[in-house]
């Protein structure tokens, strides 16, 4: 009940970020579930140019904290679905990003994506020094 009282004390604008939000989170899960990455990859690349009067006026911030915050309510919401649902809502309120997805080695292998924009770690900020970048998508 406190979380329902919380949700619909939210500002309207908050609530529809954090829907969309959720559906990104849901549709991108889904997606690894189903599909090969690159095909992930090429919708995600495609993602839609909106003209400044229709880009939603979401702060990468914003997005940042509404994508981890619908990451609790999906099963297996990895740094790699969150990063990529963020990249999404990024792209469609006009803001450009870089997504990293890195490897550690050592004595356990591990795997980790992390976002940015305009220099700064939106997402997966943790310990992305002992990371080393295999592949990024987006900016320059």
């Amino acid at each position: 009940m406190n979380r329902l009282r919380r949700y619909l004390g939210l500002p309207a604008a908050e609530r529809r970020l954090l829907h969309r939000a959720l559906a990104a989170v849901v549709w991108v899960r889904a997606g690894l579930w189903l599909l090969p990455f690159r095909v992930i990859r090429k919708q995600l690349e495609r993602a839609p140019v909106l003209r400044s009067a229709r880009r939603q006026p979401w702060t990468p911030e914003q997005i940042a904290q509404a994508v981890c915050r619908a990451g609790r309510y999906v099963p297996q919401a990895s740094c790699l679905v969150l990063a990529l649902a963020a990249r999404q809502l990024c792209a469609e309120a006009g803001h450009a990003t870089r997504l990293h997805l890195g490897v550690r080695s050592g004595q356990r292998f591990a795997a980790h994506a992390w976002l940015e924009c305009e220099g700064r770690v939106l997402l997966g900020d943790e310990e992305i020094g002992d990371y080393a970048p295999l592949l990024t998508l987006g900016g320059r």
